[in-house]
């Protein structure tokens, strides 16, 4: 007799229901062969190299891999003769076991938290904010570098659900996959797609391509409070500007999975049905990583 599902495996169950069920265009579903491609943004072939190279230097193993910010692609406003820091995701199957294995090769890459073991580093990472271990300022192959350490699980849960919006927000925009993972691919068109819609709900009725992707761009930043201090207010704006390119390919595929003139519909649908109405899409998505926020 099978035992009772337990809450996880209902959870788990159900999501990946949901993104069975998803409203893919039937150019772009799970089973074509060129499902997922939108993601894969081209960059400097001498630089892809050297972040393939850096993500090799680690024996622990790595499932999913992506490297982002400007260290990787071009950002206005920003100066260009200042060598940045490169960002890296690693998405592991087992984060305890990871950090055990890494913690032998590079015990000089943890603080004195590495001192309470590859456990305690484990549960920091995964119950303490968005889920994600980081160890910055470390050198490889000469070059500097933070790295984080996520779990598949909660970075696909993130993708699907926007539980914090941490990893969902940072892959809305352009980000250059290292190392490629069915799973997330998957999600991560959902939370592609989900990106749009809830842009649309946002723009007015006249836009252009830009505007769509400011909005999309800016959605990680609502509440923010770093936009409000410190942070260059043209944040969003940079990035768009100087990766148009970039951008258009990571859409260009969901594009066609929201008709024109579903978009019609839903701008009209904010007329109709009211604020009221209009904000509870946007809540559905958005209401977890809110109530984390406050």
């Amino acid at each position: 007799m099978r035992s009772p599902e337990t809450s996880y495996e209902k959870g788990a169950r159900e999501r990946l229901d949901r993104l069975r069920k998803h409203n893919f265009h039937p150019s772009n579903t799970p089973n074509s062969p060129d499902f997922g491609t939108n993601q894969y943004i081209s960059i400097n072939e001498e630089l892809k190299q050297k972040l393939k190279d850096v993500v090799l230097q680690f024996n622990a193993p790595v499932r999913y891999a992506f490297a982002y910010g400007s260290g990787v692609f071009h950002q206005s406003g920003y100066d260009q003769n200042k060598k940045p820091m490169m960002d890296f995701i690693f998405g592991v199957s087992h984060p305890e076991h990871w950090h055990a294995l890494n913690m032998q090769q590079n015990p000089h890459h943890y603080s004195s938290v590495r001192l309470l073991g590859s456990r305690a580093v484990a549960s920091l990472q995964e119950k303490v904010g968005a889920g994600v271990y980081f160890n910055p300022y470390i050198e490889v192959n000469g070059m500097m570098i933070k790295y984080g350490v996520v779990s598949i699980d909660t970075l696909c849960r993130d993708l699907v659900d926007w539980e914090t919006l941490y990893l969902a927000g940072r892959m809305h925009k352009p980000v250059k996959i290292l190392r490629d993972d069915p799973r997330v691919r998957l999600a991560n068109q959902v939370n592609l797609t989900e990106a749009v819609r809830v842009a649309l709900l946002t723009l007015p009725e006249n836009f252009n391509e830009q505007d769509l992707f400011e909005r999309i761009a800016g959605i990680s930043y609502v509440g923010d409070f770093r936009m409000v201090v410190g942070e260059n207010p043209n944040k969003v704006k940079n990035i768009v500007e100087a990766q148009m390119d970039h951008f258009r390919r990571l859409y260009f595929a969901l594009r066609d999975t929201i008709s024109r003139s579903a978009m019609t519909q839903s701008i009209k649908g904010i007329v109709t049905a009211g604020p009221l109405r209009t904000t509870r899409y946007m809540g559905e998505k958005l209401g977890k990583w809110w109530s984390a926020k406050k």
